[in-house]
């Protein structure tokens, strides 16, 4: 099987279904797809629920757990963590933090790209 790159763009606050867009997401790496996570707009306010000291949800605990897959970016849009006031330190240190133009290229460059 060839493999694709998938992007993923989280751009919505929390909802019930999250997690499972997320599951989705994981599902794409077992069919030998190159994966990204990209959060941008309101889905920046899900990064710092990683830090599960901080709220115990189970979407915190699924993209906690991608710091065990090195092969799986995780990117956030600068502009989006300023318009929301969120400071690079209340996101884990493994999410690279882009401009919009870098995104950008990353989206063109990718063979699907899904909104969530």
């Amino acid at each position: 099987m060839s493999s694709n790159s998938v992007t993923y763009c989280f751009a919505k606050l929390l909802s019930p279904t999250t997690t499972e867009q997320l599951d989705i997401a994981l599902t794409s790496i077992v069919f030998d797809q190159q994966v990204k996570l990209v959060f941008l707009d309101d889905g920046v306010v899900l990064l710092p629920e990683i830090d599960a000291t901080r709220k115990e949800t189970d979407f915190g605990k699924s993209l906690a757990g991608l710091r065990m897959m090195d092969e799986v970016p995780i990117i956030v849009e600068a502009e989006s963590l300023t318009e929301r006031n969120i400071q690079a330190g209340e996101i884990p240190d493994f999410v690279q933090i882009e401009r919009t133009s870098a995104i950008t290229d990353l989206l063109r460059e990718s063979d699907l790209v899904l909104y969530f």
